[in-house]
């Protein structure tokens, strides 16, 4: 694992990347896009079969909190870019309305909402029928609020009471929501994202979104090199690699 730290201008905004090659054409454009908005970029390059993204955001996150100068972090994939609205996430976090933000992706709300393929999934895996349990967003659309024996569909105004905003593709968070939470090192390149949005709504953390934040988010090119696409079109590995992380998200939120 090597840390790449452009970190000179000292600004109180640094990004994490994790990427498995500093020089690919996409995350050069993502470094210019962050210094145009006034962001400081710390990329975290690994590669091989042990790549792990928890484990390499965990890295750089660390190595953020230990500069105290730095106030928000950004934690970004690095097929993201054509970034909209920042200077109003990042103005939002500062007027203390929430502790986090995450932009649209695609143009697709980063909400947490049921699905009926991802409840029969779990199902699948042996969920008691009254363990409650979050599953999460399948394919970049919105996820999961489920309980009981029944996936709940929310109507709209039930949806915004109850919704968890996701962490990525493109999260900013202020620095003390990463003081207290950061990524399971147990998930491998796969719903570590859902995980941590899941803990910090536990712990009371508000997430904001807006429809004029907007990225585009080239999904699966991160892990495109590392892992053949499935037949549902996942780069998680495939539906084993999707399984053992369900299993683990299961096993640990179905207590």
């Amino acid at each position: 694992m090597r840390l790449i730290d452009d970190g000179a201008k000292e600004r109180n905004v640094a990004a994490v990347v994790p990427t498995m090659n500093v020089n690919l054409d996409r995350v050069s454009k993502l470094a210019l896009e962050l210094d145009s908005n006034g962001v400081d970029l710390l990329l975290v390059e690994d590669s091989g079969p042990l790549f792990s993204f928890s484990r390499s955001m965990n890295a750089g996150i660390t190595a953020l909190l230990a500069k105290p100068h730095v106030k928000y972090i950004v934690l970004s994939n690095d097929d993201v870019c054509n970034i909209r609205g920042f200077d109003n996430m990042l103005g939002s976090l500062k007027e203390g309305k929430g502790d986090y933000a995450q932009p649209y992706a695609n143009g697709i709300r980063p909400s947490m909402i049921s699905t009926r393929s991802r409840l029969r999934l779990m199902l699948n895996f042996g969920i008691k029928k009254h363990a409650p349990f979050y599953a999460l967003r399948i394919a970049g659309v919105a996820t999961t609020y489920a309980n009981s024996q029944k996936p709940l569909f929310l109507a709209p105004s039930l949806l915004r009471r109850n919704e968890i905003i996701s962490v990525q593709p493109f999260g900013l968070f202020s620095r003390k929501v990463l003081e207290h939470e950061i990524f399971d090192e147990n998930f491998h390149n796969g719903m570590e994202d859902h995980d941590l949005a899941y803990r910090l709504h536990l712990h009371g953390y508000t997430g904001l979104t807006d429809s004029d934040w907007n990225v585009f988010h080239a999904k699966g090119e991160s892990f495109k090199s590392l892992y053949a696409r499935s037949r549902t079109g996942s780069y998680y590995g495939g539906e084993t690699q999707f399984a053992e992380n369900l299993r683990y998200f299961i096993k640990k939120h179905s207590r």
